[in-house]
């Protein structure tokens, strides 16, 4: 006798972009840790950035998807051990920008433990020392990352995005 199995839905930056931030809190909250190390090149794709809620949902989602697309220079990131960087780039040109310390942390709103990537390292601007991002794992190869932004002592998310490998 067969037994059906419900497939679980699709995830990935498009549909977490059509949920609220909210959503997104909650789902980000729910997630694992990554189980092991990160390492190699991800490509990375902006699933919400703050203020875009605001906007009507077709507009939200012309912004997002040209975030995504070819005119989206964010591409991912790289990991390599302990350290990471942006991968930027426009047509064939890639660009190294912005390192991170990568280190198991508590996530900032209390749910646990997460991958923080802590951008005040030395080779970094003073305005890019104020980012810290959080990664979680939606699955195998599939992160769900946040990026806050410090200003004095209070840390806001900014954004959103997923990094797949």
């Amino acid at each position: 006798m067969s037994h059906a199995v419900a497939a679980a839905p699709a995830v990935d930056a498009r549909s977490l972009a059509r949920q609220s931030r909210g959503d997104l809190d909650r789902l980000f909250a729910a997630l694992p840790p990554p189980p092991g190390e990160l390492a190699g090149t991800m490509r990375g794709t902006v699933v919400d950035v703050i203020g875009l809620g605001r906007l009507p949902p077709g507009l939200r989602a012309g912004l997002l998807a040209a975030l995504r697309g070819p005119l989206g220079v964010w591409r991912g990131k790289r990991f390599a051990g302990a350290q990471g960087t942006n991968v930027w780039g426009a047509g064939g040109v890639e660009r190294l920008f912005a390192a991170f310390r990568v280190e198991v942390g508590p996530a900032l709103d209390g749910s646990g433990s997460c991958v923080r990537l802590d951008y005040d390292v030395s080779e970094n601007s003073l305005p890019v020392r104020a980012i810290l991002g959080e990664l979680r794992s939606l699955g195998p190869g599939l992160f769900l990352g946040r990026m806050h932004y410090r200003a004095g002592s209070a840390r806001s998310c900014v954004l959103y995005f997923t990094l797949e490998a």
